[in-house]
């Protein structure tokens, strides 16, 4: 959806070679049986399966029936809000929307500073793409975005399993200031599971991830470095060293975050190996293997982690194996 003479928003996503962590489309015309579509379901299905969260546009034809690629499973369908929080005239909705995001409505100008209600961005100006400008846009293309940059924030705290971040964005919606009550079933129709909110959300995946890695850790501050327990402490909680000996793949940035080369028993069984007969270096050995035993058990447990290059359905299994292997590497002493 946009103004009269403004061009059709692109597709965006945030790299990660050779898959991205998470991506942004909008919303495609045809029946779900049609050769085109039928491809773009197996694409999103194999995207999801490599550890990519897929948010999709719902549609801008103000109907009662989710457009494709957002209605397909595992896609993220995203319906449009305006400045007083209602869904707007043009957004789509039905049983497969999962969330709501501002989307703007340049027809009007709720909150009265003189400019129509739209998504103000940056892009190019139509019939001369040689420039760029600011202009209004509205559609359930400009709301989708929105989800993908929380999307993102729930990825670099640690949460990179599509389905996990996709709970934790549903669970930490809200629903709008028009009613701030439990939705009705045709509202989770419009809204799915409410609007949302980027602060809930990674909040709870730091929760998730920090206080758990705390907790089934034990012992010794090599434990709790290697572990993630610094994760917790205000001021530093969101800094590379403090959540934890695996996660220190995030120095590279973001989009290597899962690296399985962090994410394995390698430092433990190499430290073990080369520096556990130094009588004075033993704490710290076993606290280090321990700690980065507790990391990955907890993240084979409660599956938020997306292992580079290791199928989705076996991250688990690759996370419990090297957890087991990195306690034994010690214990076995």
């Amino acid at each position: 959806m946009r103004r009269e003479g403004e061009t059709p928003d692109q597709p965006n996503s945030h790299r990660r070679e050779p898959f991205a962590t998470v991506t942004n489309c909008t919303d495609a015309a045809g029946a779900p049986n049609t050769t085109c579509q039928l491809g773009l379901a197996k694409a999103i299905a194999y995207a999801h399966d490599k550890g990519v969260t897929v948010v999709c546009a719902a549609g801008n034809d103000g109907r009662g029936k989710v457009s494709y690629p957002a209605a397909y499973p595992h896609s993220i369908a995203v319906a449009s809000t305006q400045f007083d929080e209602t869904t707007t005239f043009y957004s789509n909705w039905g049983k497969e929307i999962d969330i709501a995001a501002p989307g703007g409505n340049t027809r009007v100008d709720q909150n009265g500073d003189g400019f129509p209600d739209g998504v103000l961005q940056n892009t190019v100006v139509p019939g001369d793409t040689s420039r760029n400008d600011y202009l209004w846009f509205m559609g359930t293309s400009m709301a989708s975005p929105h989800v993908v940059g929380v999307a993102a924030l729930v990825i670099s705290a640690g949460v990179t399993d599509p389905d996990a971040v996709e709970k934790i964005l549903k669970e930490t919606a809200r629903p709008p200031k028009a009613g701030q009550h439990a939705m009705k079933k045709d509202e989770q129709n419009r809204y799915g599971a409410g609007i949302i909110d980027a602060d809930a959300a990674v909040a709870k995946a730091r929760a998730k991830t920090g206080v758990a890695e705390l907790f089934v850790s034990l012992g010794g501050a090599a434990l709790v470095v290697s572990a993630g327990g610094l994760s917790l402490i205000p001021g530093i909680g969101s800094a590379f060293w403090a959540q934890g000996l695996p996660a220190w793949d995030l120095a590279f940035g973001a989009t290597a975050h899962g690296n399985p080369i962090f994410y394995s028993a390698l430092v433990p069984v190499l430290g073990a190996s080369l520096l556990y007969g130094a009588r004075r270096l033993r704490g710290l050995v076993a606290g280090l293997a321990l700690g980065v035993a507790g990391h990955l058990a907890v993240h084979a447990l409660i599956r938020t982690m997306d292992v580079q290059w290791i199928p989705n359905s076996l991250d688990a299994l690759w996370l419990g194996a090297n957890a087991a292997v990195s306690a034994w590497a010690v214990l076995r002493k």
